[in-house]
């Protein structure tokens, strides 16, 4: 009778880097996991990405190395046990809907914050106020998804507060420039990752865009003298800004804001600039208004929230990759 498989008996293959030698990779890869070519060539072309999610560790192990010898940067994962609903775990971001009261926050978090995942976080209201500033608020990791609940319970008391969930094991990353930090992220560290394959993100203004966990903990490492940041994407909320008009009338330009602003009409109809007109989207919303409102001639910027102060005047620093 055989043996029942064992977690540990297989791997998962991804891909790191771009692919040098495509049109021998893609056939061997296609081979060997029975899939078309074509559908070989896209996942190689997709980077960073899964080539294969379950593989036996011998197969897994002999196409490892035979793309790695076709210059293929391929990297090797245990394959974890699948979860339950009573073992899986999610990250809880508590974020300020706004930035003018995070002290008041902080006192009220430290006052309601439950005993329940968050062994790791400084629960003074000072440690939770730094927290609450930096990018995605106050990230508590590994929480129950029952902890997680009740923390969305005890949490909804506070005014002011918004909460967000991501279950890690499919949360996608941005990589941005810490602007607390003294010294601004050099040029080698930008040009190290383009030619890695990672895409910088206009929206955000990340360096490197949408990393699984795995990509950004080795990234993170290999440049950790950095002024480097990761950010959930579930996490990222976004304001969105009026900057101008395209054929459209003072009136019908003051019939829109009045509802989206506490100034006076008069004011609005010669509308300051930027005005802010939505605030907390997802980064799905900011998106999808920002194609919305350009179809009525209104043209908007997006701009991420983060809450800690921006240095005006970085100082560069030498870090090599």
């Amino acid at each position: 009778m055989p043996s029942e498989a064992r977690v540990e008996d297989f791997l998962r293959i991804l891909i790191v880097a771009p692919c040098p030698s495509m049109l021998i990779a893609a056939p061997t890869l296609a081979q060997h996991l029975q899939i078309p070519t074509q559908e070989a060539a896209r996942r190689l072309s997709s980077v960073p990405s899964t080539l294969c999610e379950r593989l036996p560790l011998a197969d897994a192990k002999r196409l490892a190395n035979l793309l790695a010898a076709m210059g293929v940067q391929v990297r090797l994962e245990a394959v974890s046990l699948p979860e339950t609903p009573e073992t899986a775990m999610v990250d809880v971001s508590l974020q300020p809907v706004e930035s003018d009261r995070l002290g008041e926050l902080a006192q009220a978090i430290a006052a309601w914050l439950p005993p329940v995942g968050v062994t790791s976080c400084d629960r003074s209201a000072t440690g939770i106020e730094t927290e609450l500033a930096g990018p995605g608020g106050l990230i508590l990791s590994s929480v129950s998804v029952a902890d997680a609940e009740l923390l969305r319970g005890v949490m909804r008391r506070i005014a002011g507060l918004r909460i967000a969930v991501s279950d890690p094991r499919q949360a996608l990353y941005d990589l941005l420039a810490d602007h607390r930090a003294p010294f601004a992220v050099p040029p080698a560290v930008t040009e190290t990752l383009r030619r890695m394959g990672l895409s910088p993100c206009r929206l955000t203004g990340a360096v490197a865009s949408k990393l699984d966990r795995a990509t950004r903990d080795l990234i993170l490492a290999r440049f950790h003298r950095a002024p480097l940041v990761a950010m959930n994407r579930d996490f990222q909320r976004f304001d969105l800004f009026l900057t101008g008009v395209r054929n459209v009338s003072p009136r019908e330009l003051a019939d829109f804001l009045v509802a989206r602003s506490d100034l006076p009409r008069a004011m609005l109809e010669r509308m300051p600039r930027p005005l802010r007109i939505e605030c907390g989207l997802t980064r799905e919303n900011a998106l999808a208004f920002q194609s919305d409102y350009a179809a009525l001639g209104f043209e908007t910027c997006a701009r991420l929230r983060v809450y800690h102060p921006v240095l005006r005047h970085p100082v560069e620093a030498r870090v090599g990759p």
